[in-house]
């Protein structure tokens, strides 16, 4: 389907998260404006604020929440539920988060009783599994996991369809195949990060290999294990650095390990979206060293994307979520195990091969292409409307 046929429609989307703090804010707000520069009207609704106001360039609604745990979440989707009812314009899709998908029940519901109109569609986006491990879980927590598994388990019993980051979460959910509309990945807004490749100086001789992870900085994502092995490649005497730059549960652990490595490890703490490319213009590599664990293999990082299109040379653990990604590319040194002598001999790979770091560079560029928000909002619209006719299909 080419853009042109694309059908034009009002998607009302509900973010699950404050927009104006997180730090993969990009996958609404990008897709928000590659769908709106396509013709589509997108209602892109945030929690946190009250009103109307632009992050990042993109338009936003805000509707404002109490910090009382739960007591926040029956208030806000009281106001979602006004702001719906006072739109002056009909919407053709509500798209929202396992988070939200409870609440949506009721609209849906009170829409056929009294209307008896499909329209909207309700869709449920899923992008993650839950992160956290079942034995670090705060009673919060465990309530959170066990609505999401709920939802999971038996969303697709009331909503008109669903749409997934990867084919992967799909099945390891267990939705059935006639409610997945589409499949739509994370992406990268390639002329924002460009410039870092441009600014980049690849070390010579001996210099540093500096690496750079940006992102959560929680226990689950394996960065003692890489902090570690970086230190045990210089002992062996390479020349390595490691920056993270992130928020997490392991933060302050890490900066201990940092305070100790004699410069060798920085910890940085969340740096504005519009300040990454600039912090990827200093590395030489940018690493993701996740474990082989369901909840990474069925993901689509956004940071890959961004390592990618600022011309980065990928080290990662060859997990589903990375390889389905870089394939065959020759840009990437794969870490076999997530394990500190897994990513060891990565490092060993990496300064062995350190002379063909800028002409991966380029590989990892051009890779970019096929990863942009621009698709990704190509994907959302054709899975939404495909999903909308199989509808209309299915009732006559």
């Amino acid at each position: 389907m080419t853009n042109d046929n694309i059908p034009k429609r009002h998607l009302l989307w509900l973010s699950d998260s404050g927009l104006d703090q997180i730090l993969h804010a990009a996958t609404w707000l990008r897709t928000t404006q590659e769908m709106r520069n396509m013709g589509w009207d997108v209602t892109l609704v945030t929690p946190g604020f009250s009103g109307e106001k632009e992050i990042d360039g993109v338009k936003v609604v805000g509707i404002s929440e109490p910090s009382i745990y739960f007591i926040r979440q029956i208030i806000y989707h009281l106001r979602v539920y006004r702001f719906i009812y006072q739109l002056k314009k009909p919407i053709d899709f509500i798209l929202f988060h396992p988070n939200t998908a409870i609440w949506m029940a009721i609209p849906r519901l009170i829409n056929i009783v009294f209307n008896g109109k499909n329209r909207p569609y309700y869709v449920i986006d899923t992008r993650s599994l839950p992160m956290i491990p079942e034995d670090k879980m705060k009673l919060k927590d465990r309530i959170r996991f066990l609505y999401q598994e709920s939802v999971d388990k038996w969303g697709h019993l009331w909503v008109d369809g669903r749409l997934v980051i990867t084919k992967r979460i799909a099945q390891v959910i267990g939705i059935p195949e006639n409610k997945v509309w589409g499949v739509w990945s994370s992406g990268v807004e390639r002329e924002k990060f460009l410039e870092a490749a441009v600014k980049r100086q690849f070390p010579k001789g001996d210099s540093p290999v500096e690496i750079i992870y940006i992102g959560s900085l929680d226990y689950e994502r394996n960065l003692m294990n890489m902090s570690k092995a970086v230190l045990r490649a210089n002992e062996e005497g390479m020349n390595f650095g490691l920056t993270l730059v992130g928020e997490g549960s392991e933060k302050q652990d890490l900066e201990v390990l940092a305070r100790q490595s004699n410069g060798i490890i920085q910890v940085q703490g969340r740096v504005k979206q519009s300040e990454i490319p600039s912090w990827l213009a200093k590395a030489h590599i940018g690493v993701l060293a996740f474990p082989n664990e369901v909840k990474f293999q069925v993901s689509s990082p956004i940071k890959l994307f961004e390592y990618m299109a600022s011309g980065l040379p990928i080290m990662a653990t060859r997990i589903a979520c990375h390889t389905d990604v870089i394939g065959e590319g020759k840009y990437v040194f794969w870490a076999e195990d997530s394990n500190i002598e897994g990513l060891l001999q990565a490092l060993r790979n990496i300064w062995q091969g350190r002379v063909k770091l800028e002409e991966m560079s380029k590989m990892a560029t051009q890779a970019s292409l096929n990863w942009t928000w621009k698709k990704s909002a190509e994907a959302i619209m054709e899975a939404l409307e495909g999903g909308r006719r199989k509808a209309l299909e299915k009732k006559e």
